[in-house]
């Protein structure tokens, strides 16, 4: 299960209400009686405000203040499944998508059973978790899936046409099933379309100002995923372009998921850019898979290199040996 509430969320939303209403914590004090230490814990979202202290600012700020707290309850609820999708679409190997894929079905379960969320977002997100499960089915129709995400994000935003989906606002549920919507454009062989979609989910996320590791790790898929699109089509000035800012965030965020793959990227673009030092690039590529003992994947790019690109990293290290 899941804690109650999204404590930063009301605390934001009663900073807001006071500050609406033109009045200091101070203020607030002296005609409440609570004190000011108290308003700036609630506020930051330290502490679950007592009921008594409800019924007095709801007097204060002539708001219904349970009802925005029930509100964080939901939107507590909604981030957790947010998280459990980001972490399933962060996801490379078979097993860890099970995993994923089964907490999603869960959180489901519980939304469902606690019926605190409204029926059309029950119905959005048990489409979204079906449309998911297909995403990583390599027998699935792409562009059946497609539609069906599609009329996923129709639910909520009913006259929603891909064709012109950079007109539309989003809530956070409908990103991720656009987001999903440029990966399968990919498998579609898509690649432009597929770059307006994932470049305007980015900028999406980047203007929410990201927290989570989850979500975090979803910005660096999208700069992976963007950086390849760009390789796909032969504009490797933009697919080192995206691979440096993946990189150059990932090593801000302290991350190392998919730093391998954007350091390949990097190595790839920079050759075809006739940049002398893309060995180095791509030796950073290979010693980050072993690092993190994921000694399949350092294979196949390994081989990938010598078998389509005809490089061999002549480092100090014997990748071949390792490689076998």
């Amino acid at each position: 299960m899941f804690s109650v509430y999204n404590l930063e969320y009301f605390g934001d939303n009663l900073r807001k209400i006071r500050k609406n209403n033109r009045l200091t914590q101070k203020q607030v004090k002296n005609i409440s009686g609570i004190n000011e230490e108290t308003l700036r814990r609630i506020e930051n979202g330290l502490v679950i405000p007592k009921y008594e202290t409800l019924k007095i600012l709801s007097h204060v700020y002539k708001e219904n203040l349970l009802h925005i707290l029930n509100e964080s309850m939901k939107q507590n609820q909604i981030s957790i499944f947010y998280n459990q999708f980001d972490n399933l679409i962060n996801c490379y190997n078979l097993e860890d998508i099970k995993t994923a894929m089964c907490k999603l079905e869960n959180t489901l379960s519980d939304f469902t059973s606690l019926n605190s969320l409204e029926p059309t977002d029950i119905a959005q997100l048990k489409a979204f978790v079906s449309c998911t499960s297909k995403y990583f089915n390599n027998n699935t129709n792409i562009k059946v899936l497609i539609q069906s995400l599609e009329s996923s994000i129709k639910l909520s935003l009913i006259n929603f046409d891909l064709a012109n989906f950079s007109k539309y606002n989003y809530n956070s549920l409908e990103i991720r099933c656009l987001l999903l919507i440029g990966l399968l454009l990919i498998k579609d062989k898509n690649i432009l379309k597929s770059l307006e979609v994932l470049k305007f989910c980015l900028t999406y996320l980047i203007n929410q100002n990201v927290k989570s590791l989850d979500s975090k790790k979803v910005l660096i898929k999208l700069y992976f995923n963007i950086s390849y699109n760009y390789h796909i089509i032969d504009n490797h000035y933009e697919a080192l372009k995206y691979a440096n800012i993946g990189i150059q965030y990932s090593l801000s965020q302290h991350l190392i998921y998919c730093l391998s793959h954007l350091y390949f990227r990097k190595g790839i673009a920079e050759m075809y850019s006739d940049i002398k030092t893309f060995k180095t690039s791509l030796i950073k590529s290979i010693e980050l898979f072993l690092i993190q003992d994921d000694i399949e994947s350092a294979k196949l790019y390994y081989k990938v290199l010598l078998s389509q690109y005809k490089i061999d990293l002549d480092s100090s290290i014997s990748y071949s040996d390792i490689l076998k």
